[in-house]
């Protein structure tokens, strides 16, 4: 606004500042035509162009207040940066030099594409409320060969026999260094892309539990709820060797509770759908989201009973998946919050170890349920510490498996701050955020209702 200010504050008081200026900078080498310019076109020159992308980003004003909580900040790219590359990705073709735009793509591959967690992090920071994860979808859609799409939806048509079979996966090589399976692998990232073939570390448990149908009733007048376990505690064991499972500690907490506990028939089949969603495998993800819904209603009687899940970032894609029409009145809640405001308050107090450690998920941040976890786990320990440094793990599913740097490099200084001390507890609310801190730190990462219903088993009055 240079050209103007003269106007604004009139002759008299430019020409002083302009004596100002130059007695200061005689050499006119401080923020040049920022405030003092002779030049009266000035702001019509060199004008920064914001070409159309993608809906979803088209708003973004480059300001960064998304870049602190980015879990690949340190890594790659942060999500204004992502935006600012689909932009001259798109100046490039408005300019018709398409060798550059092509060029710019074939780069932006692994920075933009492969090693966004797609977390939804960003969104908590933007005064625009941008998701750049939608963003990161949607370009992943559109890479995704035909032959990807179809694979996908046959998974989702036979979820149950692909979790049991990654459970027996995950046992089997459990016993065999990584170092050894990772020569396998290794060749077939080299030849099928590093973002096909994960790769697989010393920490990785054993394979879980199949999940089971049933029902328990709720004495007289006493609330029932619809539980979804999560398939991702079958495909990943728990931390500690025979421990028992999270289903087991949330129908063990509920039925404690009074609480009447049904698990829908055909569980095994079910899935929040967030690998299909964040991988861009729409086809897939229709797929799950049809019989999710349908499965839904019935065991809902039409939105009459509350549906939770144990683990957060699949009770946020169970939320998101009733985001469609058919899906009306159905409503989902993350365990810890239900635990939280119904089971505690009916709780007997338990002893309490001095200390533990809680990371916070992207999801439960995105979705509010922060303070249910945070009572949670003080009612397992005395003080309850979240490190400064927390931030999302960027694990994100199973980018922790195939780019394994992106979470090393989003937990480096939450690791860091916890390595200060020791904690008698490691405690969060999602398995695969629990494996991407348990690589981290080298601590055993529990989900904190499985270490509350262990304590009120060992601890409460029968």
């Amino acid at each position: 606004m240079a050209p103007f200010v003269a106007r604004q504050y009139g002759p008299d008081l430019y020409r002083i500042m302009c004596q100002i200026k130059e007695s200061l900078d005689p050499a006119g080498v401080l923020n040049r035509g920022t405030i003092i310019t002779d030049d009266p076109r000035l702001h019509l020159k060199e004008v920064k162009l914001t070409p159309t992308v993608q809906e979803e980003v088209d708003r973004c004003v480059e300001c960064g207040y998304c870049e602190p909580v980015c879990p690949s900040r340190d890594l790659t790219l942060t999500p204004r940066q992502r935006i600012v590359m689909q932009r001259a990705i798109a100046q490039a073709r408005i300019d018709g030099n398409e060798k550059l735009a092509t060029d710019l793509e074939e780069r932006a591959t692994y920075p933009v594409v492969q090693t966004c967690a797609v977390d939804g992090m960003c969104q908590t920071n933007c005064p625009m409320h941008i998701n750049t994860g939608d963003l990161v979808r949607r370009l992943r859609a559109e890479h995704n060969p035909a032959v990807g799409q179809t694979a996908w939806d046959l998974a989702a048509n036979g979820w149950g026999p692909f979790i049991t079979a990654a459970s027996a996966g995950m046992s089997a090589i459990k016993p065999v260094p990584a170092a050894a399976t990772n020569v396998l692998t290794g060749a077939a990232r080299a030849v099928l892309g590093s973002d096909r073939i994960p790769q697989v570390s010393d920490e990785l448990p054993r394979g879980g539990k199949r999940r089971r149908s049933g029902r328990r009733s709720a004495p007289r007048g006493r609330p029932e709820v619809v539980y979804l376990p999560a398939c991702v505690n079958t495909m990943f064991g728990g931390a500690i060797p025979g421990e028992k499972t999270t289903e087991f500690a949330m129908i063990s907490l509920l039925t404690a509770a009074g609480i009447g506990v049904t698990v829908p028939a055909g569980i095994d089949s079910l899935c929040c759908g967030t690998p299909w969603k964040s991988k861009g495998m729409t086809k897939g993800y229709a797929t799950m989201r049809r019989r999710v819904v349908d499965i839904m209603r019935r065991a809902t009687r039409d939105g009459e009973l509350t549906v939770i899940s144990d683990a957060v970032s699949c009770s946020e894609g169970f939320v998101h998946e009733l985001e469609y029409e058919g899906a009306e009145g159905i409503r989902v809640v993350d365990a810890v919050q239900y635990v939280a405001d119904a089971v505690l308050p009916v709780m007997p107090a338990l002893p309490k170890v001095a200390s533990a450690a809680l990371h916070p998920t992207c999801s439960s941040t995105r979705m509010g349920w922060n303070d249910s976890l945070q009572r949670c786990a003080e009612a397992v320990a005395d003080e309850v510490v979240v490190a400064d440094a927390w931030g999302c793990c960027g694990f994100a599913g199973d980018r922790g498996m195939l780019h394994p740097e992106l979470t090393e490099s989003a937990t480096r200084h939450e690791a860091t701050e916890l390595a200060e001390r020791e904690f008698d507890l490691y405690l969060s609310a999602n398995r695969t955020c629990e494996l991407g801190m348990e690589r981290a730190t080298g601590k055993p990462w529990r989900h904190v209702l499985s270490v509350l219903a262990e304590r009120m088993v060992e601890y409460a009055p029968a």
